[in-house]
């Protein structure tokens, strides 16, 4: 066999073996705590939420109530003998800011239930690992829609009946529902990623400024020095402005925001917003936010809906060449005649297995990034995350694929 294929194998196996330490050490890691009886982790049903408009304004002066549909992909109608009485349920959330993370646990009160059943060890949870108690989730973050103990058996008719969302003690502002589904110990949020803004009329007291960035069905990715652009949608006061920052993914600290986009003038409406990763984080997930400014001076975070994969550009690749970039064929080596291949990334000095790309083959850098993206993050099937702890947006679940529009109600 060629040296040069002979390499390229030898790098492939070892990304590949990475991967799945990945993908088994993820779980483990992202863990609150170890299941003590034998309800393991099996599939749990998270609600769909379908194709969804990016944001909804609504007036509680001519609505009541919000109208959330949703359907579940099958029945959970069995339980075995070491779950907790009400599990293989859904609840859901209104979530008054968008989520980085989200605790597995709602209240002491379900550990103590799943504690009961022999499900968890309350003494090896932290305040974080509960919702109730995180410091990122203060009193008035959030609210019930589901009470916890009217929990929603995982049934069809059930679910083909919706919820409704009372909004007469809801404050204005902007909302995304968590579809909560108690099934201990790995239990999920699904967050329906589509807001919801909540306004009084024209009193501009009840009108917060409001953003998302859309997700679609593919996970992000972009090369280092090469711009992504990240649809979405903006509602808010004439004269508010938006900035944007990014931060390295380090799960074990508080992201490090830097700056990219400087405050700027913003309009309602749709919205894109650009962003090129810095040469030099290649190999990396980036978290990017925009911030809204508005003449009140009140803020608005959103959040891209999962991490930013970012690919490692090398051999002098210019930022911007396009050659061979769009082909969707993939190969872990070049062809006869060029070989595309660059230098181990397992010599000393260098990042490992650092699953990098050039943009003479830029291919094999998808392929492998594109796998470790699915292992390390648990990218969903369309209709749910596999992860332990729901991680930022990322966590979202559901068929939503939603258009990049404000609808008005």
């Amino acid at each position: 066999m060629r040296p040069d294929l002979i390499n390229a194998t030898r790098r492939a196996s070892r990304c590949l073996c990475s991967l799945v330490a990945v993908a088994i050490a993820a779980p483990i890691a992202l863990a609150p705590a170890r299941a003590l009886a034998g309800d393991g982790p099996r599939p749990r049903t998270p609600p769909l939420f379908g194709e969804l408009p990016c944001m909804v304004v609504v007036d509680r002066g001519v609505d009541s109530s919000v109208h959330i549909n949703y359907s579940i992909a099958g029945e959970e109608l069995d339980k075995t003998d070491d779950e907790v009485s009400d599990g293989r349920t859904h609840q859901f959330l209104a979530l008054a800011q968008q989520p980085l993370t989200l605790p597995l646990w709602l209240s002491a009160a379900d550990v103590a239930a799943a504690s009961a059943v022999g499900l968890v060890d309350p003494d090896k949870l932290t305040p974080e690992d509960v919702l109730e108690t995180h410091p990122d989730w203060a009193p008035g973050s959030w609210s019930r829609i589901t009470p916890d103990d009217a929990r929603l058996p995982i049934r069809f008719d059930v679910a083909a009946a919706g919820v409704e969302w009372d909004l007469e003690s809801v404050a204005p502002g902007v909302y995304l529902i968590d579809g909560y589904t108690w099934d201990p110990v790995f239990n999920l949020h699904s967050v329906r990623w589509s807001a919801i803004k909540i306004i009084d009329g024209d009193d501009d007291d009840a009108n917060t400024p409001a953003a998302l960035l859309e997700r679609g069905d593919e996970t992000l990715y972009a090369f280092e020095g090469e711009t992504l652009a990240l649809p979405g949608c903006v509602d808010a006061l004439p004269g508010t402005t938006a900035r944007a920052d990014w931060a390295l993914v380090r799960y074990a600290e508080p992201p490090s925001w830097q700056e990219f986009l400087p405050e700027t003038p913003v309009s309602a409406g749709p919205y894109t917003l650009e962003f090129t990763p810095p040469i030099g984080i290649g190999s990396d997930n980036v978290y990017v936010r925009l911030q809204l400014h508005d003449p009140l001076g009140r803020v608005y975070t959103a959040y891209a809906p999962t991490p930013i994969a970012v690919l490692e550009q090398l051999e002098g690749a210019t930022a911007g060449d396009d050659s061979d970039s769009d082909s969707g064929d993939v190969s872990t080596g070049g062809s006869d005649g060029d070989d595309g291949e660059t230098d181990d990334a397992s010599e000393p000095g260098e990042r490992g297995c650092a699953c990098t790309a050039t943009r003479e083959n830029p291919r094999r850098g998808r392929l492998l990034w594109s796998l470790t993206v699915l292992a390390a993050l648990g990218r969903r099937r369309r209709d749910a995350s596999g992860s332990l702890t729901a991680s930022f947006a990322g966590s979202t679940a559901g068929d939503a694929v939603s258009v990049n529009a404000v609808t008005r109600v």
